[in-house]
This record gives structure tokens, sequence and C-alpha cells, in this order.
């Protein structure tokens, strides 16, 4: 645990740990579960921080095929964004048709479409639709408590953990505070170079 300034005693910032470890039953996880580095990324789908880290991860995921998983958990800033609870059970809904990451990244590519609307439920059905989902099951699902159920999970491990905001990531289970993707890339290398 890594403790940076201070006065006296008490720290002012804390190396987070993942309160809650990977469960490949529940969490979105892209990439092999044998990889040497789980990179796993608390974040909201109408957070614009979070939307600029996606072509980030996506390069990561394609730089590292082998030796890199990315879990997505959700972590909700209800309190700023008023569609962020809404986006994440659209995610959970289709999840429950298989296609988690297809909804993950329509939300994020298309998030000044829907960031700023009243109402999302018709868009977030027409994403819906454009991924063949069955667009009935999907509005059933919107409603269903076990896709809230699903979102709120991840908020609470998320809170568990003492996170204030999103993006935030955990490398192998500790907070990582990278920004770029040299500063990801070079601290991945790192990790798999140590476990050979």
């Amino acid at each position: 645990m890594a403790f940076l300034g201070g006065k006296g005693n008490k720290p002012t910032n804390v190396t987070k740990t993942l309160a809650a470890p990977v469960n490949e039953a529940v969490d979105h996880i892209k990439g092999p579960n044998t990889a040497k580095v789980t990179l796993v990324e608390y974040s909201d789908f109408q957070c614009p921080a979070c939307a600029q880290y996606e072509p980030i991860l996506r390069e990561l995921a394609s730089s590292f095929p082998n030796d890199l998983r990315i879990v997505y958990r959700h972590f909700p800033l209800i309190q700023i964004h008023a569609n962020a609870l809404p986006s994440a059970i659209a995610s959970e809904a289709a999840a429950k048709q298989g296609k988690f990451w297809e909804m993950h990244d329509i939300l994020f590519d298309r998030q000044s479409q829907w960031a700023d609307e009243v109402s999302t439920e018709s868009l977030f059905t027409d994403y819906a639709v454009s991924l063949d989902l069955d667009k009935n099951k999907f509005i059933a699902d919107l409603t269903a408590n076990d896709t809230l159920g699903r979102v709120m999970i991840d908020k609470s491990s998320a809170e568990d953990a003492g996170l204030g905001g999103t993006p935030t990531f955990f490398l192998n289970g500790t907070e990582a505070q990278l920004r770029t993707l040299e500063e990801f890339k070079t601290a991945i290398q790192k990790i798999i170079d140590t476990n050979q």
C-alpha cells in the first residue's frame, strides 16, 4: 500500500485495492481467463472521460490478445449523470441476450446522441434492434428487478473500494492511475514480464 503526501500520520491518498474479486460467472470479461493481466474498469456510460478512454482500451485488447483480460464494471454517477443508470441497465438488458460488449460499444460510440435526452428508452431500444436483439425481451428486461440488481452489485463494489469517480482502473487488483496508452502498455508489459 502506498501513501502519498499527508499531514501527520494520516495519508491523503491511499492506493485502493479491488473490493470484489473478478467473477467469471458474473463479470463482463473480454479476453482469456488465463491472461496474466486483468484490467478492471469501473465506468459510467455517460461519463465523457470514460468515453475518451475507450479507444485506449480497445487498442490494449488488440495489443495484448493473449495476456490481457478487460473487465467492465458499472459505477453510474447518478448524482451528476441523469442517464448513467438507464444506460447501464440497457447494457445489462443486452447482456441477457449475449450482447453486452456490443451494446457497450454503441453506448460509448453514440454517447452524444443520448447523454442529454430526457427519455432514452426508445433510442436504446433502437440500438438493441440494430444488434438483432429480441425487441420485446429487451424492453421487458429494462424494467426487470434483476437487471437493475446486476448494475447495483457493481456500484456497491465500487463504493466498497472507496471509489469517488470514473473511470477508475485496477491492474491485477491494485488501482492504476494511468492516463495514456503508453502508460497502460508499459504497466501491462511490466506485469507480463514479471510473470514469465
